[in-house]
C-alpha cells in the first residue's frame, strides 16, 4: 500500500504533504527550499516512502482563469513527468492556503509562526481533500 504526496508548488517554499498507507488522513511534512535540488528531493521523497502518486496542486484565480503561478506550476509538473515514473495528477488548490491560515489560526499560530508551516498545511488541505472523494 503506497502514499499519496500532494505538492503546493510555490516560488519560495514547496509545501509537502501525503497520506498514510490506508490513504484515509493527510499529514503535512517539512517544506523544502524551491531551488536547483527541488526535483532530486522530490525524487528521493518518492522513493524512499512508498509514493505511488503525485498530486499537486493547480492554482487558478477567483473565476478559473489560469495565472502566472499556473503557468509555473505546469512547468514544474513536466520537469517532474521527465524524472517520476508515478502518475502525476493536477487538482483544484483554490482557498487551501486560507483555510490553512484560517486552521492555524485557530489553533493559535501567529501570521510570523505560520509561515513556516502554511505551505505544507496548504498541501494536506487539498490532499485530504482529494482523499475524501473516493
Amino acid at each position: 500500500m503506497g502514499r499519496i504526496l500532494a505538492i503546493d508548488y510555490g516560488t519560495k517554499r514547496v509545501g509537502i504533504a501525503w497520506s498514510d498507507p490506508l490513504k484515509m488522513m493527510a499529514h503535512s511534512q517539512p517544506f523544502l527550499e524551491n531551488n536547483s535540488e527541488l526535483i532530486t528531493v522530490i525524487t528521493e521523497l518518492v522513493s524512499t516512502n512508498n509514493i505511488e502518486q503525485v498530486v499537486v496542486g493547480l492554482p487558478k484565480n477567483r473565476h478559473g482563469k489560469s495565472t502566472r503561478q499556473t503557468e509555473s506550476v505546469m512547468e514544474f509538473v513536466n520537469q517532474l513527468k521527465e524524472v517520476l515514473v508515478v502518475p502525476i495528477e493536477l487538482v483544484n488548490e483554490a482557498y487551501s492556503t486560507q483555510a490553512a491560515s484560517k486552521q492555524l489560526h485557530e489553533m493559535g499560530k501567529s501570521v510570523k509562526a505560520q509561515r513556516s508551516v502554511i505551505d505544507s498545511q496548504a498541501a494536506a488541505f487539498f490532499l485530504q481533500g482529494y482523499l475524501d472523494r473516493f
